[in-house]
């Protein structure tokens, strides 16, 4: 039978990758707030980092905001903008 006891929420271990992942998108996020709606955004992969792991984090970031990109690569430079909104009419 295993061992039960009871903790304090506060002595819970956390995920520490949880932590970076949410540390990363969060940096993310503001590269998509950053550039609004009348401009794009550059990312250029730093050594060790691919054009699809900016894609995958952008990508990522843009669900969790609930905004929509485009993002289109040009050799090792990754350019995002705001997907324009369609008005009704």
């Amino acid at each position: 039978m295993p061992k039960f006891h009871i903790v304090p929420t506060t002595e819970v271990p956390q995920r520490k990758v949880a932590s970076r992942e949410a540390a990363v998108r969060a940096e993310y996020v503001g590269y998509i707030d950053k550039i609004g709606r009348t401009h794009a955004g550059k990312l250029t992969p730093s050594e060790g980092e691919t054009t699809q792991a900016l894609r995958r984090r952008l990508g990522a970031a843009a669900k969790h905001t609930g905004k929509e990109l485009v993002v289109k690569r040009n050799g090792q430079d990754i350019y995002f903008w705001r997907k324009p909104s369609r008005r009704k009419a």
